[in-house]
C-alpha cells in the first residue's frame, strides 16, 4: 500500500450534494461520506482504491459518489441526516438505506461490490459487461478459521484503538492519546482535549494492543499471504 492511497480523492464532492445522485441518463448512486483526516474513513478509500486496480474501476466510479465534508460539518443538521452519531465514514446506499461504523460500510461494499463467494472469483472487465473468473482476489480469506482471524483483528482496532464508544462530550479513543491537546485550542475542542493520567493510561492500551498484535500476525501482510480487510483497515490507523 502506498501513503497516497489513504489521501482524498481529487474528484471528491462537497456537502451539499447530501442525496443518492440520480438523473434521467444514469441510475440512482451509493453516496460514501469522507472527511480527508480520517483513517477510519481511509479505510473505505482504501477499498475502492484496492477494488478498482482489480478490474472494478468502472463499476465503483458508475456505482459510488464520494461526498467530502470538513470536520465542521459533522455536527451540521444536514449531516445529522445522515449519521445521527456525527461521525465518518457514512454510506447511503442507492435503495436509501443509511450506514454507519466503517467494519459495516466494508462489510457492505464486499457483499455488493467483491469477491462472489458462491463463483469464488474476480471480476474480469469493468461496467455491465464483467465476468467473474480466475482466482479469488483475497481481501475476504476463503475458510472460515481465516475470515474470523480478520474480524478478530479488525475488532481490536476498532474497539480499544479508534473508537471512544460513546459520543458525549470528553470521552475520546485511544489513539487520540498521541496527538489531541490537554488544553483547548484550534486544533482540539474543550470536550475532547486529555489529561495526563488519562494519556498515560490510553498510551499503555496502544502498547498493549500493539504488542499482542506484533505476536500475531502471520506476515507478509497482517493474516497471512493476501491483503485482508485488516490491512485495510490498520493502516490508516499506523500512519495516522
Amino acid at each position: 500500500l502506498d501513503f497516497a492511497l489513504v489521501r482524498m480523492p481529487s474528484s471528491a464532492k462537497s456537502i451539499e450534494h447530501s442525496e443518492p445522485s440520480a438523473t434521467s441518463q444514469t441510475r440512482r448512486k451509493c453516496v460514501f461520506y469522507d472527511v480527508a483526516h480520517s483513517n477510519n474513513a481511509a479505510r473505505i478509500r482504501l477499498w475502492m482504491r484496492v477494488q478498482g486496480g482489480r478490474g472494478r474501476r468502472r463499476l465503483l466510479e458508475d456505482s459510488i459518489e464520494t461526498v467530502t465534508i470538513g470536520h465542521d460539518d459533522l455536527c451540521s443538521e444536514s449531516y445529522a441526516r445522515v449519521n445521527p452519531l456525527g461521525k465518518v465514514p457514512a454510506f447511503v446506499t442507492d435503495a436509501g438505506l443509511h450506514l454507519f461504523e466503517a467494519s459495516v460500510i466494508m462489510g457492505y461494499l464486499e457483499d455488493r461490490f467483491g469477491d462472489d463467494p458462491a463463483s469464488g472469483g474476480r471480476i474480469d472487465g469493468e461496467g455491465e459487461g464483467a465476468t467473474r473468473g480466475g482466482p479469488s482476489l483475497g481481501l475476504v480469506p476463503d475458510t472460515p478459521d481465516d475470515r474470523a482471524f480478520v474480524n478478530l483483528l479488525v475488532r481490536i482496532h476498532d474497539l480499544y484503538i479508534a473508537s471512544p464508544n460513546c459520543t458525549q462530550p470528553s470521552f475520546s479513543h485511544t489513539q487520540g492519546c498521541m496527538y489531541l491537546d490537554p488544553t483547548e485550542t484550534e486544533f482540539t475542542p474543550a470536550s475532547r482535549t486529555m489529561d495526563v493520567k488519562t494519556r498515560a493510561a490510553k498510551a499503555a492500551e496502544i502498547f498493549k494492543q500493539l504488542g499482542w498484535l506484533e505476536g500475531r500476525i502471520r506476515r507478509p501482510f497482517m493474516a497471512g499471504e493476501s491483503m485482508t480487510h485488516a490491512d485495510l483497515t490498520w493502516f490508516p490507523t499506523s500512519v495516522f
